[in-house]
């Protein structure tokens, strides 16, 4: 973005990236205030709201960490490995997706009870962007960089997002993931 908008940078990504989250991550915690600041004991709602926010920050952690870790050992030269396939990271292209998603979700059960309908806007448009734009994105990265090992990882593991161990990604194959069913043809693209 640096490069590409020059000197104009500063104020496109500021308007662009970060105003734009802002105002984004402040739409979809609008009606936190009214949650947090109710005088009414916590429901069930609220509780599992709590777990599965928990749950999730969890997950984005240790699918972040690992991740890190990688990086570091490809950096000190002490793995060949060009994919992360283990922990996590065998369950699920994007587990640190995941916990970022269930974190959203678990946001909205917490403010479900205090909150209009509309709440659910915030949580189901993140989920949105990452099933249909953040991970098409930086698999498209993922396959120009590493080729061939990148998409055997991918047919490998099936779920791009959902944690499923690979006996039931291989039994749900294409019908639950048939734009995942790629060959090296896709790497000519």
């Amino acid at each position: 973005m640096r490069v590409k908008f020059g000197k104009h940078f500063w104020w496109i990504s500021l308007f662009s990236v970060f105003w734009g989250q802002t105002i984004f991550v402040w739409g979809i915690t609008l009606s936190f205030y009214k949650a947090i600041s109710s005088p009414e004991p916590w429901n069930t709602y609220d509780w599992f709201g709590v777990i599965v926010s928990t749950i999730g920050i969890l997950l984005e952690t240790f699918g972040d960490m690992q991740m890190n870790n990688f990086i570091q050992l490809k950096l000190q030269k002490k793995t060949d490995k060009k994919v992360l396939d283990t922990g996590l990271w065998s369950l699920s292209r994007h587990p640190n997706y995941l916990g970022e998603i269930l974190f959203w979700w678990g946001q909205y059960l917490f403010q479900a009870s205090f909150g209009p309908v509309w709440v659910l806007a915030g949580p189901l448009s993140l989920t949105c962007l990452f099933f249909f734009v953040s991970v098409d994105l930086m698999e498209e990265r993922q396959i120009k960089s590493k080729g061939e090992l990148f998409l055997d990882y991918r047919r490998k593991v099936g779920s791009s997002i959902l944690l499923f161990p690979p006996s039931l990604n291989r039994k749900l194959g294409s019908f639950l993931y048939p734009a995942d069913a790629l060959t090296s043809a896709d790497l000519n693209k």
